[in-house]
């Protein structure tokens, strides 16, 4: 390999590492195992990876659920309302020609 794996081809190796059984790429393999640089990184998110999976199942509490879905309520109105405005200066654009 000429060139460092990109970030996601490290990533994908690693959550292979980690998964213990996914795909892995003999090409990228190759170069970590030649690489210091890309066999840290590699070795920091497999870390990574094996914590979040051994990490317990965390249950968000009534009033985290009822506020984040409150955001997102907020979030789509003022998506709609931007929408509206954007359609009725196009159409406005459209009246002035």
């Amino acid at each position: 390999m000429g060139r460092h794996p990109r970030k996601n081809e490290l990533t994908t190796y690693a959550e292979g590492l980690a998964g213990k059984g996914g795909a892995l790429s003999v090409k990228i393999g190759g170069h970590v195992s030649a690489c210091k640089s890309c066999q840290a990184e590699v070795e920091g998110m497999r870390s990574s990876l094996e914590f979040i999976h051994s990490a317990p199942d965390l249950e968000p509490t009534p009033d985290f659920t009822r506020e984040l879905l409150l955001a997102a309520q907020n979030q789509r109105r003022l998506l709609e309302q931007r929408r509206g405005r954007q359609a009725l200066a196009s159409i406005a654009r459209g009246l002035s020609y």
